[in-house]
Order: structure tokens, then sequence, then C-alpha cells
């Protein structure tokens, strides 16, 4: 299909006719469901057209760069999470290591931490990989909510968070170890529960994210297929949407129980925030540091193997404070958001993206001292699930491309705007 140009206006209205006569609306005109409807999309984003030049019409087909515009270039909510508290033992306890041997992975969910996550590798289609799983997930989800086991009702603390449909990952919700797959079929009696399709199979806090196949039409659940697992997205009409509370991706540390230790090369292996594989070489240098920090943004992670043997000293894996942007971060002036009830001011802790076998491919910032650097600040994570919602420090980050990056992405070439490919 080739180009179309109209004199305008465009007014996309969606469901705004449907309106009762007790809001105004005409007598009988009742609310009416569209499974098209949602957010329009326009690849390579939107222009302005520049006034000043006479409009080339006869050449908007089949002619390149012949009518003057310029692109709106605003900024994509990319992050918006609070991050589990850091710590340096959280992926994996203190123990001695074997060259070649991978450490042992924690196997509890705990805060920030959720395990045996069933997770849709990125494969550049929806359900296009098969699905595998993730042993832990760091930062998993957007919501919490309480189990209680042989139930099918939970109890969270914003049920507007929620859809009647929406597909649902639940970390540790059919067992300790094994998520539930589900989704909503009613926003139960109040503002605090919900109630999903299949019984629960724990009793406690359970971790919920959403799930990689939407219905086609919401308000028929006998539609409704299983998710088969996790993706950040949510649907709006044809459209699935990043939902930057599940975008949370952050650095790996590796800790010694002394300076005096053997030191030596550690790999990281794990996906990031699209679940594209990835991995990381971390060095922790002998007799120097009790902490190595990495420089890429895991959200999960598949194993953890050293290579080499310390049979005197342990080692764990933790977690730390620098945090990744979702789309390539070229500089500083293009990125903003806050940290801990502030606005970014400047761009101490910012690193920009760099090749995968030496950096972050999309870029981080660094928030506290937690990294092995000074950061931006001094005030470090610490997330803490209260009342059924993670509190602390929230990081909410905002990006925006230069035009020359958002018009060069193409399916073919997409590292202008999501940076090169994982390694």
């Amino acid at each position: 299909m080739g180009t179309t140009a109209y004199k305008g206006p465009l007014w996309v209205y969606g469901a705004m006719q449907y309106i009762t006569a007790a809001l105004g609306g005409a007598t009988g005109v009742l609310p009416e469901y569209d499974p098209d409807e949602g957010p329009s999309a326009f690849v390579n984003g939107v222009g302005e057209p520049d006034v000043r030049f006479i409009l080339q019409s006869a050449k908007l087909q089949g002619y390149g760069g012949v009518q003057p515009a310029f692109l709106h270039s605003q900024g994509i909510e990319v992050v918006d999470a609070v991050p589990s508290a850091y710590g340096t033992a959280k992926i994996a306890a203190l123990a001695h290591v074997t060259n070649g041997t991978k450490m042992t992975l924690v196997t509890a969910a705990a805060a920030g931490i959720s395990v045996n996550v069933p997770i849709a590798p990125f494969s550049g289609a929806i359900n296009g990989a098969a699905i595998t799983v993730a042993p832990i997930v760091l930062d998993f989800g957007f919501a919490f909510g309480t189990a209680v086991s042989g139930s099918k009702t939970l109890t969270v603390a914003d049920s507007t968070q929620f859809t009647i449909g929406m597909p649902l990952v639940i970390a540790s919700g059919a067992s300790a170890t094994s998520a539930l797959l589900t989704w909503v079929t009613s926003l139960g009696n109040g503002a605090t529960t919900i109630t999903v399709n299949d019984a629960l199979g724990v009793n406690g806090t359970v971790a919920i994210g959403t799930g990689d196949i939407w219905p086609g039409a919401p308000l028929s659940t006998a539609a409704q297929q299983y998710p088969l697992g996790h993706l950040p997205y949510i649907a709006g009409g044809p459209g699935a949407f990043l939902d930057p509370q599940q975008a949370l991706a952050r650095g790996v540390s590796i800790t010694c129980s002394s300076a005096s230790g053997v030191g030596g090369t550690v790999r990281v292996q794990g996906w990031d925030t699209y679940w594209q594989p990835m991995h990381e070489n971390i060095v922790i240098a002998p007799g120097t540091a009790l902490t190595a920090y990495g420089k890429k943004a895991f959200k999960a992670i598949q194993y953890v193997q050293p290579a080499f043997t310390d049979a005197t000293y342990n080692y764990s894996v933790g977690t730390s404070d620098v945090f990744g942007f979702n789309l390539r971060a070229r500089n500083w002036e293009r990125s903003s958001g806050a940290w801990a009830a502030g606005f970014l001011t400047g761009s101490a802790g910012f690193t920009p993206f760099a090749p995968a076998a030496t950096g972050d491919v999309r870029g981080t910032l660094q928030v506290s001292a937690i990294g092995g650097g000074a950061g931006y600040g001094a005030t470090a994570s610490n997330g803490a699930i209260t009342s059924l919602v993670m509190t602390g420090n929230r990081l909410a980050l905002f990006q925006s491309l230069s035009t020359a990056d958002s018009l060069a992405a193409t399916p073919l070439a997409p590292q202008t705007m999501f940076g090169a490919t994982q390694t």
C-alpha cells in the first residue's frame, strides 16, 4: 500500500460515541467493546510538515525526500518501578567456587527475586520461540497479591491495575518453585480483590506479571487461551505496549568474603528485559577488592559460572544499583527521569550504549555508589514489599531517539533503536 495523504484533520474517537443518556449521550446507546480499539502506532515516529514549503502532492508516492518536515521526538517512558533493595547475595549465597562449575542459585522467592518463571524468549514474533524457564527473575511483575491455597481469589493493592481477560504469570503461584499461568475472570466485589481462572497452590505473597497471549475478546473468557510465558507488555487494541512497571533490569555484583581471595573471571548468563539471551564476564581482581560490579543490566539469570577455583574463601552473587535503558541511549541529554523523589539533574552515573563485548548495548544509569563508580548520588535502592506494594526509592526513565536514529530503524536494522545484538 502506498502513501495516503489527507487534508485533515483526522480525529480518532474510539469508544467516545458510546455514552449513556445519564452521561449526556443519546438514549439507548450503550458501550460497545471493540477489540481493535487502542493507541495508533506509526513506524519511525510522527512527522510535522514544514509549512513553508509547497505541498508536493503528486510526489507523495514513489518519491523520497521531497516534502520537508520535522520529526516529533517525544520522550518514551521505559522504566517506572521501585527497585528492590540491592544485596550482595540475592542471586547466590557465599560459597567456595570451582573452575567450570556453576554456582548454586537461590531457590526461594524473596523481595525482588522470583524463581522458575516461564518466559517467552525474543524471536521477532509474538509466540515465535519456545518457552523456557528462567531460574531467577529480578524485580518481576507489576503487582503483588496475597494467595490462599485452593482459592481463585487474590487480594491485591489496587484491582484497577487489572482487566478482565488479562493473562497472568504468577511467580511461585502454583507451588513455591513453579508459576501459575492463568487469566483474570473478575475484578471482585471491591478495589482490592481479583479472581483468576485457576486456583492458587500456595499461601502468602506472590509477584504478578503479564502473560504473552491476550484474548481477542476480554469480555468472553471462554475464548481465552492460557499464556505460555511472561512478556512485559500490556495490550491496547492490536498493540502490545512495553509496560515500564515490568521493564526494570539491573546490574550484577560478585563478592568475595576476603580481599585475599584468588579471584578471576565469572560468567553471568541470562536475559534482558525483552528476554533476549545475554551474558557478561565479570572479573573480580585477586587481593584488591571485595566486590566487583558488572556493566550490563540483566532481567533474569540462567547461571553463574566461575573460571577459577578458590577452596579457601567464599563468593556470592548479588544485585547492584546499575539500571538499564530499554532503548539505545546515545547521550544523556536525550534522557530524563527521576530517582528517589527527585528529578535527575545531571549526567552523573550515566553510561551510553556500548558493544555487547564491552558493556550494555542500550546504556545504563548508576543511581548510587553501589555499582563500581560514584553513581548519581548517595541514595541506594531500598525497595521492600509493604501492604502488597513495593515501597521505597522509585526510578522513572524516559528516552527520546535522535531524528537519524528513529528514521534509520527497520526490522532488518533495529540497532539504532535497540542497540547491537546481545551476546
